[in-house]
Parts: structure tokens; C-alpha cells; sequence
């Protein structure tokens, strides 16, 4: 099922803004519509786990 870019953001407690930058970095898979984002809820639900529920800092992998 497609969800808007703000139910995404709501969802996952992160501005819409955010999200767009997270989709042109390819982070997260989005589809443009118009002047609307779209998003799979498997997509968000994804984003969720491999993002937002690791918390802050620097993702896994990502030595400095």
C-alpha cells in the first residue's frame, strides 16, 4: 500500500523534509507523482528498522 511523504514522516518521527533528503540520497525508495512523494509501507517499515530504530550516530559499516 502507497503512503504520502507525511504519513511516512509521521510514522517514523522524522520531518518530511528529512525523509526527502533520505530519498535523494538513496536511503529510501520513493516514487514522485506529480509534486507528491509516495512510499510502500514495507519500504518505511524497513527504513524503520535498518534507520530509526538504531538510534543516533553513525549506521553500522560506517567506520570514521
Amino acid at each position: 500500500m502507497l503512503i504520502t511523504l507525511a504519513q511516512a514522516a509521521e510514522k517514523l518521527d522524522r520531518s518530511p523534509s528529512t525523509l526527502r533528503e533520505q530519498i535523494k540520497r538513496g536511503h529510501l525508495s520513493a516514487k514522485k507523482i506529480g509534486r507528491d512523494w509516495l512510499l510502500e509501507e514495507s519500504e518505511v517499515e524497513r527504513y524503520r528498522v535498518d534507520s530509526v530504530d538504531r538510534g543516533p550516530g553513525r549506521p553500522i559499516g560506517q567506520g570514521g
